[in-house]
């Protein structure tokens, strides 16, 4: 939740294997300022039980966002308030109907990004099983959602990271295949743009800016596959 503490919350006992209804609302605060580390239970639980939910920071709170299963709420998690305290859901806006997403991304947009300061929700899964191209901007000036320009194409279990202006997002699954293309969000933009792809397709992986020779670029490592991972790579954005 800032620079020093990290918040461990929801996701599923290592005893649950199929039942939803046991998905955890409870969360704990590990806090390396001390001497040694230490963890405490926050002071409430999730207005929701969640698993494949979004934990994105904001400020120096923590939007969390959907999750298993049939979930389109949000809510904040403020670490000033007690030992930290999740919010009431109807005090945030929530996700339009059906869009109950998990296995999404969400990324807070800073640099020279017109939106800067929001946070872009993508795809994931919704319903049973449909891949989702919606995606929403959630405003922490008023706590509400609106909608963004629509992906090329439905994903879930995919990554993104911010670039200066954009947001790259990339790989995941359309629920049949494991992907390598990859697109824009361009807030100028009426659509999403299409971008270089990756060199494997890939799934559950991640995104993260690095350094090379003075150029920043986005380096893309591990997940999974069809066939074994062999490359690590880099997306050079200019």
């Amino acid at each position: 939740a800032d620079s020093t503490t990290v918040l461990f919350a929801g996701g599923r006992p290592s005893d649950a294997f199929t039942d939803g209804s046991t998905d955890l609302d409870n969360a704990i605060r590990y806090d390396a300022s001390t001497d040694p580390a230490t963890t405490s239970n926050v002071s409430n639980t999730m207005a929701q039980r969640r698993a494949n939910f979004t934990g994105t920071l904001v400020g120096t709170k923590v939007l969390v966002v959907g999750g298993r299963a049939g979930n389109a709420t949000s809510e904040l998690f403020d670490p000033a308030v007690g030992s930290g305290t999740f919010s009431a859901t109807p005090t945030l806006g929530a996700l339009p109907s059906g869009e109950d997403k998990r296995s999404h991304t969400a990324v807070f947009i800073t640099g020279a990004n017109p939106e800067a300061g929001k946070v872009l929700i993508s795809g994931g899964l919704t319903g049973s099983s449909t891949r989702s191209t919606t995606q929403f901007l959630f405003n922490p000036t008023d706590s509400t959602f609106a909608a963004a320009p629509a992906l090329v194409g439905g994903r879930s279990n995919h990554a993104a990271v911010g670039l200066a202006d954009h947001v790259l997002i990339c790989g995941g699954t359309d629920g049949t295949n494991t992907l390598a293309t990859c697109e824009l969000y361009d807030p100028s933009a009426a659509s999403q743009l299409v971008t270089a792809s990756m060199l494997e397709a890939r799934r559950d992986f991640g995104l993260a800016r690095m350094t090379i020779s003075s150029v920043d670029v986005f380096f893309g490592a591990g997940g999974t596959a069809v066939g074994p991972i062999v490359f690590a790579e880099t997306y050079e954005p200019n």
